[in-house]
């Protein structure tokens, strides 16, 4: 039975290698210099491909914006009186902050402590 059965295995591996076409082998050492080197050409290729992905990205920021560009070109330019309104007020409040300023230093230089009849007292002694 076990003979059988091995006469059978081998007439069977026999008819695989007589079909088969034969194929070339390699050495470890050629097909491990071979492998390296496609694992860098793999490499650059990821590398190029994250360049072009990029290159495409910006390609297309650069046509919305140009898209956008022509837009705002066609569009008259309006101008309002809301900005001279704001530079208008600006200018009043910088002209109003320093009045006032100027109001303010003058009254602090001019401004004496009251005097008390306490110190009055203290000073008269102390001259005489």
């Amino acid at each position: 039975n076990q003979a059988k059965r091995f006469e059978t295995e081998i007439t069977a591996l026999y008819q695989f290698a007589e079909d088969a076409e034969p194929f070339h082998c390699k050495d470890i050492v050629i097909a491990l210099d071979e492998i390296s080197q496609l694992e860098k050409e793999v490499e650059e290729l990821r590398i190029k491909a994250a360049n072009a992905n990029r290159f495409l990205q910006m390609k297309k920021l650069y046509e919305n914006a140009t898209e956008q560009l022509a837009v705002l070109r066609e569009k008259p330019i309006i101008t309002t009186g809301s900005t001279n309104t704001l530079i208008g007020i600006g200018l009043g409040c910088t002209a109003l902050g320093l009045v006032l300023g100027v109001f303010f230093v003058n009254g602090y230089r001019n401004m004496k402590s009251p005097v008390t009849d306490d110190q009055t007292e203290e000073s008269e002694d102390s001259l005489g």
